[in-house]
């Protein structure tokens, strides 16, 4: 199931294909349309889950943009995304979590005397 997106909410839910870079955007625009009508929307999305509320213009922690929908980690909710960095497939938010989770190894070049 990791090609599937569920969306939920209070009142109902929906499953959306993520196959590709059209289909993601797809969930990104239901998603912002969705959390104009919904106090609370929550995305399941590569073993991730994802809480979208609506707010009063927040500031996109990643790429520093304002945005009227604010996206936060379920396990972190300090930072606050806008839609394109918390669900875009190749986000710069992402790389950066991937490097500073990988194991770092002691060199010469990184030793400091």
């Amino acid at each position: 199931m990791a090609s599937v997106a569920h969306v939920s909410f209070v009142g109902g839910g929906i499953f959306l294909p993520d196959h590709g870079p059209s289909d993601r955007r797809t969930l990104i625009d239901y998603v912002e349309r969705l959390a104009g009508s919904k106090p609370k929307v929550q995305i399941l999305l590569e073993n991730q889950r994802w809480l979208a509320q609506p707010c009063n213009y927040a500031c996109c922690a990643c790429c520093g943009y304002a945005c009227n929908v604010s996206c936060r980690e379920a396990s972190n909710e300090t930072d606050a995304f806008c839609l394109k960095c918390a669900l875009g497939r190749h986000s710069t938010r992402r790389k950066k979590t991937a490097e500073a989770l990988a194991p770092r190894h002691l060199t010469l070049s990184s030793a400091r005397a």
